[in-house]
């Protein structure tokens, strides 16, 4: 129901799932909302999946990380 806590855990659970559009939705909430978790996107296994995704690269980018290789 709140949006604005433990947002990047739910876009880990639909990564997980394989529900990439409801994780890059989630994903997008916790950016709106400056969820600390976005700082893991860089590492987390659980977002492993969407990696060869364009949509993930855009993400990352704007997130300020340098670009992936």
């Amino acid at each position: 129901k709140d949006k604005t806590t433990a947002g990047y855990q739910v876009a880990e659970v639909y990564a997980c799932r394989g529900e990439n559009n409801k994780a890059f939705e989630w994903l997008t909430i916790s950016f709106d909302t400056h969820d600390t978790g976005m700082l893991s996107l860089p590492i987390d296994p659980f977002l492993k999946g969407l990696r060869t995704v364009p949509r993930y690269h855009a993400l990352f980018a704007k997130m300020g990380f340098p670009a992936l290789s």
